[in-house]
């Protein structure tokens, strides 16, 4: 059997429900109506096991939120994840990290983001990817 990795797109309040285990809401739905946000799962196996959201905060700029399912951490599952979301993007990504995530903060250092600002617990970190 072939495993295969795939990073989708889904923008249906529906999708990323059930891949969060969530039913329905009302705050879920209004996040998905934001047309400078997109939302994406990454599939292991077509099991949902992560996702991003990407929100535009400028031109070229973007600011990045990332989960992986708890049953699938510690397995380079994001860092899979976050290398194939940026292939063929161009411009600035922002993360913001808590202190204490430390398997978050040496993820996102491993694929060159830089910490540029903490502040109340909370590192900030950039990547020019060009």
């Amino acid at each position: 059997m072939t495993k295969k990795g795939t990073i989708q797109t889904h923008s249906t309040v529906t999708d990323l429900a059930k891949f969060l285990g969530l039913s329905m809401s009302v705050p879920l739905n209004k996040a998905l109506i934001n047309s400078n946000r997109h939302l994406f799962i990454l599939e292991y196996n077509e099991i949902p096991v992560g996702t991003i959201r990407e929100d535009r905060v400028d031109k070229d700029e973007f600011e990045l939120s990332y989960v992986i399912s708890p049953k699938y951490r510690g397995k380079k599952i994001g860092q899979i994840m976050i290398s194939l979301y940026l292939i063929g993007r161009k411009g600035s990504f922002l993360c913001e990290v808590k202190e204490e995530n430390f398997s978050s903060i040496k993820m996102i250092e491993n694929l060159d983001f830089k910490l540029f600002k903490t502040e109340n617990r909370v590192n900030f970190y950039k990547l020019n990817h060009s």
